[in-house]
């Protein structure tokens, strides 16, 4: 069972640790106790803490936010502030498959008829999601762009790649769960998520992955 690090107990805390590990790093609004998003939307927000808090957050699609900034943000104004990773090239060209189990959605069902056409999904960073789902956190290699857009691996699994983002742990969600990971795994996985494209069997879902997402 994936949960938090006891030595992370603070959002700088963790957005530091996300930011050591190579990410770009945005603060992202969150969901209040009513249920309503911390932006001017509040509760007509049809996306309740799930994007981006700065107004000019889009430069971070292209370099990262240094520790100054971070701790201006998540020990200042975005203290109590979610935490949202930027996928692709900024962040080492590593992307999510993005498996969604939320009602109507079919994720899980189609991950599993993937895995049975292509083989499964090689060990990697798994995150759980607020609503129950899970985000795979992969490496591309250098000479591939993988896109961002919905329903790329079938129905109800979303990949986030260049100009993308998720949101990590150990961010709140509408449903009233966090999102939640294991930190020590994210420092056991991020060495070898890449696989060079020699190994990667065309039998193989990583492989799905660059031939359909590049």
């Amino acid at each position: 069972m994936m949960t938090k690090s006891k030595t992370l107990e603070t959002k700088l805390d963790w957005a530091l640790m996300w930011a050591a590990h190579g990410f770009s790093v945005v603060p992202v609004h969150y969901v209040k106790p009513d249920g309503s998003c911390s932006c001017s939307q509040g509760k007509d927000c049809t996306s309740p803490g799930k994007h981006p808090a700065p107004s000019r957050w889009l430069r971070y699609q292209k370099v990262c936010a240094d520790t100054d900034t971070l701790t201006c943000w998540f020990d200042g104004q975005y203290r109590d502030y979610n935490i949202g990773v930027v996928t692709g090239k900024v962040s080492g060209n590593v992307f999510a498959v993005d498996v969604d189990v939320a009602e109507g959605k079919l994720g899980a069902e189609s991950l599993d008829d993937l895995c049975m056409a292509n083989d499964d999904l090689p060990q990697t960073l798994e995150q759980i999601t607020g609503s129950g789902g899970r985000h795979y956190l992969l490496r591309a290699p250098d000479d591939i762009t993988i896109a961002t857009g919905a329903n790329t691996l079938g129905d109800g699994i979303d990949t986030r790649g260049e100009g993308g983002f998720i949101v990590v742990a150990p961010s709140n969600h509408k449903s009233g769960h966090d999102y939640v990971v294991n930190a020590y795994e994210i420092e056991q996985y991020l060495r070898c998520l890449w696989l060079p494209p020699k190994r990667t069997s065309t039998s193989s879902v990583l492989y799905q992955c660059f031939v359909k997402l590049s």
